[in-house]
């Protein structure tokens, strides 16, 4: 299994890193809770978008690989490139065998 889904060849959605991510605010916060996640959401986002225009520029194509928990639940190992991240990190990664579907 783990051969398996480590063999999958991913892509970046270029069209996908027009769009800005979003902060989600967090009304139970303080101030300062706030400011040090806002600051590490930031600090994620720039190491993510250098990683995206790196694997971009080296041809577009990478695999992930993966890992078994102690439930034997297979997780993607990655941190900036995850399909198992928020929202916009799962947005930016496509297959990159494409395939029209005739429907």
């Amino acid at each position: 299994h783990i051969n398996r889904v480590n063999s999958v060849p991913l892509s970046i959605n270029k069209k996908a890193l027009e769009i800005e991510p979003v902060f989600k605010e967090d009304e139970t916060e303080t101030t300062e809770e706030h400011d040090k996640r806002y600051a590490a959401w930031k600090r994620l986002n720039v190491e993510s978008m250098l990683t995206y225009a790196e694997l971009v520029s080296q041809g577009n194509e990478f695999y992930l690989t993966h890992k078994y928990d102690e439930r034997l639940r297979t997780y993607a190992h990655g941190y900036q490139v995850s399909t198992q991240g928020d929202s916009y990190r799962k947005s930016v990664i496509e297959l990159s065998n494409k395939e029209v579907v005739q429907c």
